[in-house]
Formats: structure tokens, C-alpha cells, sequence
């Protein structure tokens, strides 16, 4: 197709188009690498932002300059002390703001975003603003959780391969197993016991221990509470992080004599169909 150089623009030229709403498509652009940008008056501690950077804190957009508080209010609790800190650090001059957090919108989704920006200062040196960036890093924040998960489940293969590789006793392995278990996910208590046919009595044979007493021996799962059992029996792991908080007093008794405060047990079938925990 030939273009002529003399050629008058028209209004369905692309290149005119984007021109036309320069506003319009920088949103566009922000919308689409969830990145908002912003802009804080240190002196009056009043900061400008744009719409994208309104939607990843969850927060109603308002026209204008609005007091910084209002965007650290969307900071997670646990890590505003940090920021704070290191925006003081950034307008001091002693070091770069360039921060990953998470953000807590009223949804209630957490989001994970890294904030930067650079300092303007005036002749003598004093912070006059900061102009920066918030990206919404949530996905990557996820990806690396799931890398950082397979990385740990794979140096867990190899901790139990090594270990087992030497044992010629195979009474030993289960037992060098649970201690490698144990200290990999860093417990006090790791067992492995046999469920009776008729579901209801439970034998553990052996456990490994760090800082607290051996619960080998037989055990009736009614014992542990209604709860645990029926979950267990089901075929569903049991968990809870805090026993106290997750079970009913009643439901307590047997966890309290043997000093387990959270838990985590799975129910696994062999082949002649008894249950392993």
C-alpha cells in the first residue's frame, strides 16, 4: 500500500486515534501491567495517584491530592511498620524506596505489590517529593510460593533418599524416615501408625521426638474426639493449627495429655485396604 507524504491525517488513522485520548490510553496501558503511579508531597505528607493505582489498593478514587494515610490505611498490618521505615530511610537519604508488600483492600483479598520511587530534593539537599510506581506483583508473588514449595519437596526426596540409601535394616527405614520428616518441616513429634480393620483401634510403632515425650504405643481413635475421628475416617486430613481453638473442650483431652498444641494428620490406604495415619 502506498503512502503519501502530503497525505492529510484522518480520523480513522490508528496513530490519530491514540493521540486523540493521550489520558485515556495511559490508563489503558496501567490497567493492563496492573501498574499505578504516584506522586507524594513530603512536606505536606499529601500524595497524588493514578486511578490504577486506586483499584490495586482497593480504595474509592477521589479527585486531587489526598493525605498519605489514607494509602498506608491499605497496607497490611504486618507490613506497615516496614514501610513507614523505609520511606523515612528513602527521605533521609539513606537508602532507595523500593519495597515488596502486601496491600489488604476491603475484599479482603490480600494482593502483593512492590512500590519504588525516586526523591526529588532541593538545593540544600531536603526531600521535596517522591515519584513513583506501585505494581501489582500478586502473580508473581504466587509462581515463586509454588517454586519455593516444589524446591522443598524435592530436597525433602533427596534428604530421605540419602538417608535410607545406607539402612540395611528394614525395621530401621520407617523410623530414619519419620526423623528426617520430623526435622524437615521442623516438628516436635512425627509417628506413623496402623489402623485395626475395625476401624477403631490404632497402633504406632514407632516415632521420632524433639523436646517432648514418645507416643508410641495402641491408642482407640474415639479417644482423640469425635472431630478427628470422623474426619479421619472419611478419608480426609485432619488439621489444626491451634487444637484449642479447633476442637471443642470435650474434644480436647487426649491432645492435652500428650501435649500436641496443632496437628497434621493424613490418612493413607494400602492395598489390602487398612488405613495408615
Amino acid at each position: 500500500m502506498a503512502h503519501r507524504p502530503d497525505a492529510e491525517p484522518t480520523a480513522s488513522d490508528p496513530f490519530v486515534f491514540a493521540l486523540q485520548d493521550p489520558r485515556r490510553r495511559l490508563l489503558q496501558v496501567q490497567r493492563a501491567i496492573g501498574m499505578g503511579l504516584w506522586d507524594l508531597d513530603v512536606r505536606a505528607q499529601q500524595v497524588l495517584v493514578s486511578e490504577e493505582s486506586y483499584r490495586i489498593c482497593g480504595l474509592e478514587p477521589k479527585p486531587g491530592p489526598e493525605p498519605l494515610e489514607r494509602f498506608l490505611s491499605a497496607v497490611h498490618p504486618d507490613d506497615l511498620p516496614a514501610v513507614e521505615a523505609r520511606l523515612a530511610a528513602a527521605i533521609r537519604g539513606e537508602r532507595e524506596y523500593d519495597i515488596d508488600v502486601r496491600v489488604l483492600p476491603p475484599d479482603g483479598i490480600v494482593r502483593w505489590v512492590n512500590t519504588a520511587a525516586d526523591v526529588t530534593r532541593d538545593a540544600d539537599g531536603h526531600a521535596l517529593k517522591l515519584v513513583g510506581t506501585l505494581l501489582d506483583i500478586t502473580h508473581r508473588k504466587q509462581v515463586e510460593a509454588v517454586l519455593r514449595a516444589s524446591e522443598q519437596r524435592l530436597r525433602l526426596l533427596h534428604a530421605l533418599n540419602d538417608a535410607v540409601d545406607g539402612v540395611s535394616d528394614p525395621e530401621q527405614i520407617l523410623p530414619t524416615a519419620l526423623k528426617v520428616l520430623g526435622e524437615h518441616m521442623g516438628l516436635s513429634r512425627c509417628a506413623f501408625g496402623y489402623m485395626d480393620s475395625d476401624g477403631e483401634g490404632v497402633s504406632v510403632p514407632h516415632d521420632y521426638t524433639h523436646g517432648c515425650d514418645s507416643v508410641a504405643g495402641r491408642y482407640r481413635l474415639s479417644m482423640f474426639g469425635r472431630t478427628a475421628c470422623n474426619t479421619l475416617q472419611s478419608g480426609r486430613p485432619f488439621v489444626a493449627n491451634d487444637i484449642a481453638k479447633a476442637l471443642p473442650r470435650q474434644e480436647t483431652a487426649t491432645f492435652d495429655a500428650i501435649h500436641a498444641r496443632a496437628v497434621i494428620c493424613c490418612a493413607l490406604i494400602r492395598r489390602m485396604g487398612a488405613k495408615l495415619f
